[in-house]
């Protein structure tokens, strides 16, 4: 997409950790309000854990692309792409960097991942850069970093067969699912916005209203989920469903709880309705996504 030229910083690996034992890392770093524009010389996979800001990214031509970042969102930075970050508050985000290298080593494993293309080739499309991880699919990935950083701190000998497997299984749960939604670039943000997406988040159960979300937000039904859908990469009615299965998938793991109990404690007034969607969404009925787990733990 981009060529790393007359920019004024370019972070390298070695700068990051000169003493590494492996050509990858994993950081927690908290991001200032404002960032230069700047390019690195290794892959870059970001996962934002906290807070929210504006990811800008900058092309030759001098056009540059903004959207909103927000907590659960999943962005790459391959090596010689100019970004800077704007307006962040409160942000943390998990930084996964990857000698270009060593991810070399690993192509044969990750080419067929569904969204490779999409976000680790040199040639994908400039709209498509961001994926929205469900509250589910992000604790996921983040149970997965870290396994990788511990993998990273290992002294055995496996050590660095432990990093190609925690790495891409990483890759796996993030770029081979279909639980993410995705985000065009040039999406804009409402702090009263902000909120609808935490109440949905934190209580995925209660019923949808969208004229009450708009009222909150102070905004109209059709602005409330044009913007909704240029942050989240859904409509915020979806969004709301999804959230919901994502909670069935949870409660599944309890077998004492009926398919019945399971629909009402999500929300569902009709467990027909929740079995639909559930594999309509996941490819699977709750019955043999709860059988499978059965099998797994004999």
């Amino acid at each position: 997409m981009v060529i790393m030229e007359n920019v004024e910083k370019i972070i390298r690996f070695d700068q990051l950790w000169p003493r590494g034992n492996f050509p990858v890392m994993v950081r927690d770093t908290y991001q200032d309000e404002f960032a230069a524009a700047h390019a690195h010389d290794y892959i870059e996979i970001a996962l934002v854990h906290n807070g929210r800001g504006t990811h800008l990214n900058h092309f030759k031509d001098g056009k540059v692309l903004a959207n909103t970042i927000i907590k659960g969102d999943l962005f790459t930075i391959l090596p010689g792409e100019v970004h800077s970050y704007a307006n962040c508050k409160s942000y943390l985000v998990y930084n996964l960097c990857i000698g270009v290298d060593f991810f070399r080593t690993l192509y044969a494993e990750v080419v067929n991942l569904k969204y490779y293309g999409q976000f680790l080739t040199p040639e994908r499309p400039a709209e498509i850069n961001q994926l929205h991880l469900l509250p589910g699919r992000f604790s996921m990935a983040e149970e997965k970093l870290r396994r990788l950083a511990m993998a990273l701190r290992s002294t055995s000998p496996s050590a660095l067969l432990a990093v190609k497997l925690a790495l891409t299984d990483f890759l796996f749960t993030v770029f081979d699912d279909d639980s993410g939604n995705w985000k065009l670039l040039e999406s804009t943000f409402n702090d009263r916005l902000s909120q609808s997406i935490i109440q949905m988040e934190e209580h995925p159960e209660r019923k949808f209203d969208l004229k009450t979300f708009a009222r909150q937000a102070g905004m109209s039904c059709s602005g409330f989920s044009h913007q909704f859908k240029q942050v989240i990469g859904v409509p915020p009615g979806d969004y709301c469903l999804f959230l919901k299965l994502d909670k069935v998938r949870k409660l599944l793991e309890n077998k004492s709880l009926s398919m019945t109990e399971v629909a009402l404690n999500c929300g569902f007034s009709d467990s027909n309705y929740m079995i639909r969607s559930f594999k309509k969404r996941f490819g699977i009925t709750p019955g043999n996504y709860r059988t499978n787990l059965l099998q797994i733990d004999r």
